[in-house]
């Protein structure tokens, strides 16, 4: 069997284990780097950067090309129909900013008043009752709108907007409708709807009012008529014609009566005033003459005459004139027993008990003699003075006689004069309160019927029109959507595919996770059914995959002198990472350089290396595991005759258990015995714990990575889970890379060994 370049023929005495051979013509071995620092790697923590999703997009840019070019394509038209402009239409009404009155004579309403009118009619305009009246209407009809729409007037109301300022007088019904002629149509019927079912019947409403006004005026005067007739009849029983003017006549005479009885008391008044003072005159005057003392026959005169000249009895007399006069005139009105009669009665009679008392002291006076008559006459004393009281004596008793007859004539007058009822002046008081109320009303009616023909404060002011679209946000949307959404989607893609942070180089796995790489295979097709002829030559001779995989035996041949490494398991993270072609190829390059070599199938969940070498599946791994073989038993020649496959054997839950108990150490130390390096292919790590159980029988492992398949966080998840355990890790092939990848140099930053 050929050997590999520069390795000598293994029964020379210096064996390949002691001496080193020329670098690898295939293959990349990154040296081992200084210890990682805890934390994630970098391939892990990094942030993603425009290079790395400019690669990601690079490798998906026909995805992202025929992904985002039927995206775009369905968003731009859905853009297009979505935002069609729809028909617009208005129609104008017009506010009055005041309140149009004929007989209006000042400025009415207001700011406040306009907006409250304005938010009233807005409100009006889009209630229900006008949109069922606009619905009823014959160019609505015609619409069809119940065969769009479910619910006609819900979609009115929608689409339906009152638009108003403050400034002006103008309000705006807006409809909007992908049909310019039902917009239009809408527009219209609204407004025509609410000028007829609102303002018209406004205007109705004032004029019903105006009718039952009518009515009551009608009826009031008729009740006025009935009323003036009743009092003609009991005028006419009375005799007269007039009775109102009898009662105006009979009050105006009890009036003047009144006055003239008021004038005769105080003329009588002062006549006796008078009097007196003529008879005090003369009693001094013979007083003066004889000083001896009045006589008892002139003393009560001399008492009244001081009396007349004594101011508080003059006062006393002055209240008692004005107490009888209240006292009369109540009387006179009926009100004799009223609580003011009987006060003023009191008050009358305290008053004539003041003037006795004072009577009393001024007789007291008198007696003793005082100064009050003993003091000789004064220049007020004089003829003179005698004669004006005589004078004023006689014209008082004059004018007292002429007022005396007055009051008997005018008494007289009153008594002969008709008495008119209680209910002749109770109906003629209803009569004139009644004429009253039919002026006032009268007055309002016509008011009324003058402002019926004022303008209406809301009237039409133009009919519907169409608004012209603006299709800027259309031809906007549907051209920009497509650049946004295939931008969108080249970076969603490229950002999904940097999320899965599969590996593609092989400084993926040495920078960015701190593995150590230890081989890089490059692509070939069927490389799995490729590994050894049928005479056991190598079928893929001189090819790049032969000599990058004789490249990693030469790892091994190293590390079996350096730390005895002979038995190396080849796992994966997941499946379909190529372990178990690399373990096939592995161990045909060991087997072709001489060295006795055992491939042993460990993947006993998935076997798939008695395919690979067209062997039978059993007696094998799982049979040696349930004892009922000897494990050299289960060895299985190939075309090379260096080369031993032990199959998996037929899997149960029993080898599960059988696996997972001590003795795999003795097994192993059987087939050292016999074979120079075991290959196991085992199951990958992170499914099930079948690879680490077998992982502490070996002297090392390596990380099978398959380009664009493989993902970094799943290979860190893998290395460092065969670690925790004390498993280790000789390092990760690349399958599947680039041959310029294969061919580099190293890294100049090399990786961290495991």
């Amino acid at each position: 069997m050929p050997q590999d370049a520069g390795l000598p023929d293994p029964s020379s005495d210096l064996s390949p284990l002691n001496r080193s051979g020329p670098s690898p013509v295939a293959g990349r071995i990154d040296p081992a780097p200084p210890p990682r620092s805890p934390g994630a790697p970098p391939g892990l923590s990094a942030a993603p950067d425009v290079g790395a999703l400019l690669q990601g997009l690079r490798r998906r840019w026909i995805s992202a090309t025929i992904l985002g070019t039927v995206l775009a394509t369905v968003v731009s038209v859905g853009f297009w129909f979505l935002l069609t402009p729809k028909a617009t239409a208005f129609s104008t009404l017009q506010i009055r900013y005041l309140e149009p009155n004929v007989l209006r004579s000042g400025p009415s309403g207001g700011p406040a008043d306009f907006k409250a009118i304005q938010a009233t009619t807005a409100a009006q305009i889009q209630s229900g009752r006008v949109i069922n009246a606009a619905l009823k209407r014959d160019e609505v009809r015609r619409l069809s709108l119940e065969s769009r729409e479910t619910d006609p007037a819900a979609y009115i109301r929608k689409n339906l907007k009152v638009e108003s300022k403050e400034t002006n007088e103008l309000l705006t019904i807006v409809f909007t409708d992908p049909d310019p002629q039902v917009a239009l149509a809408i527009a219209e019927a609204i407004k025509e709807a609410f000028m007829d079912d609102i303002v018209h019947e406004t205007k109705l409403a004032r004029v019903r009012a105006v009718t039952k006004l009518e009515k009551v005026y009608g009826e009031a005067v008729e009740g006025l008529k009935v009323k003036r007739s009743t009092l003609k009849k009991i005028a006419e029983n009375l005799g007269a014609t007039e009775p109102t003017q009898w009662i105006l006549m009979r009050s105006e005479l009890l009036s003047n009566l009144r006055e003239l009885k008021q004038v005769h008391s105080q003329v009588s008044f002062k006549r006796i005033e008078n009097t007196a003072a003529l008879e005090a005159f003369d009693l001094r005057a013979k007083m003066t003459k004889d000083v001896k003392g009045p006589e008892p026959a002139n003393f009560e005169a001399l008492v009244d005459a001081e009396m007349l000249r004594d101011e508080d009895a003059r006062d006393h007399r002055q209240q008692i004139k004005r107490y009888k006069a209240t006292v009369k005139d109540f009387v006179d009105k009926g009100f004799g027993r009223e609580l003011l009669c009987e006060r003023a009665s009191q008050n009358l009679k305290k008053a004539e008990k003041d003037l006795r008392e004072r009577r009393l002291e001024v007789a007291a006076e008198v007696k003793k003699g005082g100064p009050r008559l003993t003091s000789p006459p004064t220049r007020d004393d004089s003829p003179y003075v005698r004669a004006q009281l005589a004078k004023n004596v006689e014209s008082l008793t004059k004018l007292e006689g002429d007022l005396k007859g007055d009051i008997d004539r005018l008494g007289k007058e009153v008594t002969n004069m008709p008495q008119v009822g209680q209910e002749y002046v109770a109906l003629a008081d209803e009569v004139q309160l009644a004429q009253k109320s039919i002026d006032n009303v009268g007055t309002q009616l016509e008011r009324e019927r003058i402002e019926l023909d004022a303008a209406s404060r809301i009237s039409r002011y133009q009919n519907a029109e169409l608004v012209e679209s603006d299709n800027k946000k259309q031809i906007l949307a549907a051209g920009a959507s497509p650049l946004a959404v295939l931008l969108a989607v080249c970076m969603g893609l490229a950002y999904l595919d940097y999320r899965q942070r599969r590996i593609r180089t092989a400084g993926q796995v040495s920078r960015g996770l701190g593995i150590r790489v230890v081989g890089a295979v490059p692509d070939a097709p069927n490389l799995e059914h490729q590994i050894v002829g049928p005479s056991g030559e190598p079928v893929l001779e001189g090819h790049p995959v032969l000599e990058s995989i004789d490249a990693l035996r030469a790892v091994l041949l190293h590390e079996a002198h350096m730390r005895s490494t002979r038995i190396v398991m080849v796992t994966s993270a997941t499946a379909g990472e190529g372990k178990t072609t690399l373990a096939s190829h592995l161990a045909c390059s060991l087997a072709r350089a001489g060295r006795k070599t055992l491939l042993l199938d460990g993947d006993l969940r998935r076997p798939t290396v008695h395919e690979l070498f067209e062997l039978p599946m059993q007696p094998g791994f799982s049979e040696v595991l349930l004892g009922e073989i000897e494990v050299t038993e289960a060895c299985q020649e190939t075309n090379l005759e260096t080369l031993s496959i032990i199959p998996a054997g037929q899997w149960d839950r029993e080898v599960l258990q059988a696996l997972a108990r001590d003795g795999l150490e003795g097994m192993f130390d059987k087939l050292q015995q016999e074979f120079d390096f075991i290959i196991i292919d085992s199951h990958p790590v992170l499914p099930a714990s079948d690879s680490l159980i077998l992982g502490r029988q070996v002297d090392a492992v390596i990380l099978s990575v398959l380009r664009e398949v493989s993902q970094m966080p799943k290979v860190y998840a893998a290395a460092q889970k065969l670690s925790s355990l004390g498993i280790r890790v000789l390092g990760a092939v690349v399958n599947g890379t680039d041959p310029e990848d294969v061919f580099s140099s190293p890294s100049a930053s090399p990786a961290v060994a495991v």
